[in-house]
């Protein structure tokens, strides 16, 4: 493979990891009307996530590595899910 398709395979892969990271943390956000977004956990997971992909720009071995964080966040956020519904099917 070449360092242009690896490139594009390491951005490809953190941008399609961060999507669902994002989107795991916008189900987790229920911040009410009276709780504005800067002080919700989830939003504020967010922005980090959106912050962390602007740092590895010029750097496919960042990228991956990244991503790598991202798939084991993602896994932990997961995780409760996973158990929750094995104890409701009695697995």
């Amino acid at each position: 493979m070449s360092e242009a398709g690896f490139v594009g395979d390491s951005r490809a892969r953190l941008h399609g990891v961060a999507e669902a990271l994002v989107r795991a943390y916008r189900t987790l956000c229920a911040h009410p009307g009276s709780t504005s977004p800067q002080t919700c956990a989830s939003c504020e997971q967010i922005e980090e996530v959106r912050d962390m992909i602007r740092c590895t720009d010029d750097s496919p071995f960042e990228a991956s590595a990244l991503c790598a964080h991202f798939q084991q966040e993602l896994r932990a956020l997961r995780g409760p899910e996973r158990v929750a519904l094995d104890q409701r099917l009695g697995a």
